[in-house]
């Protein structure tokens, strides 16, 4: 259902995991890693301490990565995934997922929400359900596809211009409930609504 689903996003949103040291030592993945911001600057605030950790809230963005919270590549989980020092996210949307990195790129994002055993791109997500012909007529759970680009959930309307969305995107560099406004998504028309249910 549309409520069941919203949960699932929600979810990976409002994840709290533990950060440490480990998870940010990008030698152990391939070259051209980018840790999000917020990792980042845990990183450079602990650079002098051999050890640290600290609590995070929602799961990273990751290029090509699909570990969520009951889903992910292998059947494994991001849990599993940092447990076994796994690289904390990578922002750096060139080549192919990278070797031991762990998170959630958009559509790997609305793939495990919808709970698909595999992760669909933006392409084979945009065929999903019916087209919504009209902004107004979005409902919860809706998404909003630009193929080959980015693709985001829809929520509800704040007010006239604004909507409450859930995404996985690199500018924040993580899963993560906000407001966008219509102008950024609409008016260029290169996003497409779609309704899978």
């Amino acid at each position: 259902s549309r409520e069941e689903t919203r949960q699932r996003a929600d979810a990976m949103a409002e994840y709290k995991w533990t950060l440490k040291k480990t998870h940010t030592l990008t030698s152990k993945s391939e070259k051209g890693v980018v840790l999000p911001r917020e990792i980042a600057f845990w990183k450079a605030e602990n650079a002098d301490k051999s050890s640290w950790s600290v609590e995070i809230t929602g799961i990273p963005y990751c290029w090509g990565g699909f570990y969520a919270l009951d889903v992910g590549f292998g059947g494994k989980t991001f849990q599993q995934v940092v447990d076994n020092k796994y690289v904390a996210g990578n922002i750096e949307p060139k080549g192919n997922y990278k070797y031991m990195t762990a998170g959630l790129d958009c559509s790997g994002y609305v793939s495990a929400v919808f709970c698909l055993p595999s992760k669909k791109n933006t392409g084979a997500l945009s065929c999903l359900g019916s087209k919504v012909s009209d902004v107004r007529n979005l409902e919860q759970m809706d998404i909003l596809v630009w193929p080959g680009e980015h693709i985001i959930f829809f929520y509800e309307w704040i007010d006239d211009a604004t909507m409450l969305v859930s995404e996985s995107n690199v500018r924040n560099g993580k899963v993560i409930i906000h407001p966008k406004t219509l102008n950024e998504l609409i008016v260029d028309k290169r996003y497409q609504m779609r309704s899978p249910w």
